[in-house]
């Protein structure tokens, strides 16, 4: 942000336990961010920690916690983040992650933003199925309550599949699958590849999004179709 400055401080340490942990990380981060014209719009601090462990597998935790900051001429003074990441690769077909967020936050579209409790939790899973086929899944959720929790700002998630399928060098198909709790809309995007020569790239695919009442086969299949987009695109590339 052109309008703004930061001044801060930072350390990490790295130890090599060479042990079940074959890395540890941890460091603190601290700063200010004033403005132009000599308005603090944030004081922060963060601590954070990073674990490494057997089969590509690291946990990250960190903390943030501003006791200053300014949102639309309103300053708060107890936003935080905690955050705790999990990731591993713990085959070669298989791979998962998750995170959990935990953040008191400005809720920004009150004219007057005020502070509000925010949770976020997320999970992701990719499979290699075949040596042709590859499938992943992602399901995140959000919820925001003001700070007594008796009221709900918004609450939903998404969720995501992909597939994908090389019949061989040239040919190619992939689709992607996403339902939308917050807009209550369901898409679909198939797309077929085929490249023939290394500088040549057929697309074929659609866009479809539809109103659902929900993620079951039979709502789906009863969705009203709000729009459907048909493409083919060529691409060459100019050696």
């Amino acid at each position: 942000n052109v309008s703004q400055r930061r001044i801060y401080s930072q350390s990490v340490w790295i130890y090599y336990p060479n042990n079940f942990f074959s890395q540890i990380v941890g460091g603190f981060h601290t700063g200010i961010e004033p403005n132009y014209d000599g308005v603090t719009k944030a004081k922060y601090f963060v601590v954070f920690g990073n674990l490494a462990m057997p089969r590509q597998t690291r946990l990250n935790i960190s903390y943030a916690r501003r006791p200053i900051y300014r949102f639309k001429d309103t300053e708060l003074n107890g936003t935080y983040d905690l955050r705790i990441n999990l990731n591993s690769q713990f085959s070669e077909r298989y791979q998962f992650g998750t995170n959990i967020g935990r953040h008191v936050a400005p809720v920004r579209f009150l004219e007057v933003p005020e502070e509000g409790r925010l949770t976020a939790t997320g999970f992701w899973a990719r499979m290699q199925a075949s040596d042709r086929m590859n499938i992943s899944l992602s399901y995140n959720s959000q919820k925001m309550t003001t700070m007594d929790k008796e009221t709900n700002y918004f609450s939903g998630y998404t969720t995501t599949l992909r597939a994908s399928f090389q019949h061989n060098n040239s040919l190619g198909f992939k689709v992607m699958a996403q339902y939308n709790n917050f807009s209550q809309t369901f898409q679909i995007q198939p797309l077929l590849t085929y490249q023939p020569s290394p500088f040549t790239i057929f697309y074929i695919g659609s866009t479809s999004n539809q109103n659902v009442d929900g993620l079951a086969m039979n709502t789906i299949r009863d969705g009203q179709l709000t729009n459907r987009q048909y493409f083919m695109k060529f691409q060459y590339l100019f050696n």
